[in-house]
C-alpha cells in the first residue's frame, strides 16, 4: 500500500502537490474564519490545516530527497495533538457547564 502511495506521487509534479496542498490550506482558512459559531468544527478546519502544513513538508522532503521535511513533519503532528487535548478538554468543560458548544458560550468558563 505505502508503495503505491511513493509510485504515485512520484509520478505527481511538484507544482501539482503543492497547489493541492495550498488549496487544502486556504479551505481551512476559510472553514476557520467562515464558522465562529461551532468550536468543533473550528478544532477540525485546524487539524486540516495542520495537515496541509505537514503534507507540505513531507512533499518537499519526497522531492528534494532531504529528511528534514519528515522531522518537520513529525513536530508538525506532536504539536497537533497536543492543541487537539487542549481544544477538546475546553470542548468538555465547555459542554459540562452550558451543555452548547458555541464560542459565544465560553465567557461562561471564566471563573
Amino acid at each position: 500500500m505505502l508503495l503505491k502511495v511513493f509510485s504515485l506521487i512520484q509520478d505527481l509534479n511538484l507544482y501539482i502537490c503543492l497547489e493541492l496542498n495550498s488549496l487544502i490550506f486556504i479551505l481551512a482558512i476559510f472553514g476557520i474564519f467562515y464558522n465562529r459559531r461551532n468550536f468543533m468544527i473550528t478544532l477540525l478546519c485546524l487539524e486540516v490545516l495542520f495537515f496541509s502544513l505537514c503534507l507540505n513538508f513531507i512533499v518537499i522532503g519526497f522531492f528534494l530527497n532531504l529528511h528534514s521535511g519528515y522531522v518537520y513533519a513529525l513536530l508538525i503532528v506532536t504539536v497537533a495533538a497536543a492543541e487537539t487535548v487542549i481544544g477538546l478538554g475546553l470542548l468538555i468543560a465547555l459542554y459540562r457547564v452550558t451543555h452548547k458548544v458555541s464560542f459565544d458560550s465560553l465567557v461562561q468558563l471564566r471563573g
